[in-house]
């Protein structure tokens, strides 16, 4: 066990590069299997000179999370000004993650929504539809504050369910363009986004067809 120093410093140059995929611990691996991710952990953050990680290291919510409450942890020892630039630094970072639902994860957990809120406008196409489990949850937590970013993630499950012909998942779809006929209302401007009439209307043009979908619609 690598025991926490005082003196490390928080993340510089690509140092968060080399520690955030060894944070990615997925939760069902064998205790084998983590302990080695440990070892190779704890090997990196020594050379590194973030030591202070090394006992925050462990299972993750998700197989998609950076971990934000090992980084919370860690940012507590640092001082106050290393503190916020370390958070600063991590939430950049989030924002250009390869993988962008890991970053919007992170992101409403920890929370930063408006850097959630920004990577979801900024990266909509590179959102994966499929990720409900992401996705809703980040589509609640933005709804308040951020209406149109929390319609972009409605949007990206309702396209991936309609356009995969996801029967089984209609219902939901319709409950969330029921939401997003809701969050409408609050949005005073869509900028460069397709209006709600504009998308309801394409939606009706290019799966009119799918009956089952439009019934769940019509009881919300």
């Amino acid at each position: 066990m690598v025991a926490f120093d005082k003196r490390a410093k928080p993340f510089r140059g690509n140092n968060l590069d080399l520690v955030a995929p060894l944070i990615e611990m997925p939760c069902h691996l064998e205790p084998t299997r983590r302990m080695e991710i440990h070892d190779q952990a704890a090997v990196i953050l020594r050379f590194q000179n973030l030591r202070g990680m090394k006992a925050e290291l462990g299972g993750t919510r998700s197989d998609l999370s950076l971990a934000a409450d090992h980084l919370r942890a860690y940012l507590k020892r640092l001082a106050d000004f290393d503190d916020v630039e370390a958070e600063e630094q991590a939430l950049a970072h989030a924002i250009a993650y390869p993988d962008p639902l890991s970053a919007l994860h992170f992101l409403t957990h920890w929370p930063a929504l408006d850097r959630a809120a920004q990577l979801v406008h900024q990266r909509f196409d590179e959102l994966d539809g499929d990720r409900y489990e992401i996705l809703t949850l980040a589509a609640e937590a933005l709804s308040a504050r951020y209406p149109l970013a929390a319609s972009l993630a409605l949007r990206s499950m309702i396209d991936f369910t309609l356009n995969a012909g996801k029967s089984s998942r209609y219902q939901h779809a319709a409950r969330h363009l029921a939401e997003f006929d809701a969050l409408a209302s609050q949005i005073e401007d869509f900028a460069t986004v397709e209006p709600h009439n504009s998308y309801v209307a394409r939606l009706k043009k290019e799966h009119g067809k799918k009956s089952g979908f439009w019934t769940w619609l019509e009881e919300k």
